[in-house]
């Protein structure tokens, strides 16, 4: 699952530079550690130090902020599960 928890557009000091940093939380859940970890790992790898073009929205890059590890009962009241909970902080922009 991932979550948007932050934003801001980055200013030099000449003014807005066209970028936007957009943090996101990726919640990997998983019935074992090792599953939940593979998980994470797969979903920082999609997206961290990529660039590319979606739509009219240019990706300059993700990267890691934070990464922790969570055993607990999901909001839904399902059974437990492991969690890897990664921040990526996600830079983008209009595309040209």
């Amino acid at each position: 699952r991932a979550t948007v928890v932050g934003g801001a557009p980055n200013y030099t000091y000449k003014g807005a530079s066209g970028l936007v940093e957009t943090r996101l939380q990726l919640d990997c859940y998983a019935d074992t550690y090792l599953a939940a970890k593979t998980a994470g790992r797969a979903a920082e790898a999609s997206i961290t130090a990529k660039r590319f073009v979606q739509g009219n929205t240019k990706f300059s890059g993700g990267f890691k902020n934070a990464e922790r590890d969570d055993f607990s009962a999901p909001a839904d009241g399902a059974d437990k599960q492991h969690r890897v909970m990664l921040d990526i902080n996600l830079w983008h922009g209009a595309a040209s």
